[in-house]
This record gives structure tokens, C-alpha cells and sequence, in this order.
């Protein structure tokens, strides 16, 4: 699969299952109304899950807010990741936060599972667990 190109919202899902095989894009300076940025991601043997930011807009734009949407997925029997019918999301930090990421060794990177991210895409995983 090639890398989406654009944020837009109508990609999410693309961009996700490029996250989860290729590791997140480099980040954007911000994020504009009707994008959908991949900012975090979970990969496991069985299943995933890829955190996005966007802006949640009413339709008036006066209540307009940045807020977050994670996509679960699972691998198939070839490998593959298919959509596992499992989303949710929140509100984010105020808009005017700067978007980055962390350095993190690797040692960092593994013990890292108390994250909101692997936190969230773990209890997905168990809520449509069989």
C-alpha cells in the first residue's frame, strides 16, 4: 500500500493501515479542519490500533474543537489488517499545543505500555475480544 499523501478526513482509514505496516508519518505543524493526522499507533501480533487528531466541528464552527478517533483493527490469516468495527475518541489539548514527538529509546519505546494509546487500543482489543 502507498502512503495516502493527503490528511484528508475521507483517509483515515487508509492512512491507518499504512501506519500500522510503515510507523507513523513525520508530523505536521498543525492540523487544519478536515484533516486527520495518525499520531500514535499500536501494532501487535493480533491487533491494532492507530490514534488520529482531528477537529470535531459543529455547524455553526463556534464550538469547533480538536479531538481524537482511534481505529482498531485485526490481522487476518495472511496477515494483512482488516477494519475490527471498533472506534472511539475524546477531546485533545487546546489547539494551540505544538505537535511533536518525543524521542524515546528503544528500552523507552517497550516499557512504554501505560501510554493513553496502547492503553485505549488494549482495552478495544479486549472489549471485542471472543
Amino acid at each position: 500500500m502507498e502512503n495516502p499523501g493527503s490528511y484528508d478526513e475521507g483517509l483515515m482509514t487508509d492512512w491507518s493501515l499504512w501506519v500500522l505496516d510503515h510507523g507513523l508519518p513525520d508530523m505536521p505543524a498543525a492540523v487544519a479542519v478536515g484533516e486527520s493526522v495518525p499520531v500514535a499507533r499500536w501494532a501487535g501480533p493480533r491487533l491494532g490500533a492507530v490514534l488520529h487528531l482531528q477537529w470535531s466541528r459543529s455547524d455553526d464552527h463556534d464550538n469547533d474543537y480538536l479531538a481524537t478517533q482511534i481505529e482498531v483493527f485485526r490481522r487476518t490469516a495472511d496477515g494483512s489488517w482488516e477494519v475490527a468495527n471498533v472506534s472511539g475518541g475524546s477531546d485533545w489539548p487546546p489547539p494551540d499545543w505544538p505537535l511533536r514527538r518525543r524521542k524515546v529509546s528503544r528500552t523507552t519505546r517497550t516499557s512504554a505500555a501505560s501510554s493513553v494509546s496502547e492503553r485505549a487500543a488494549r482495552a478495544a482489543a479486549c472489549s471485542m475480544a471472543p
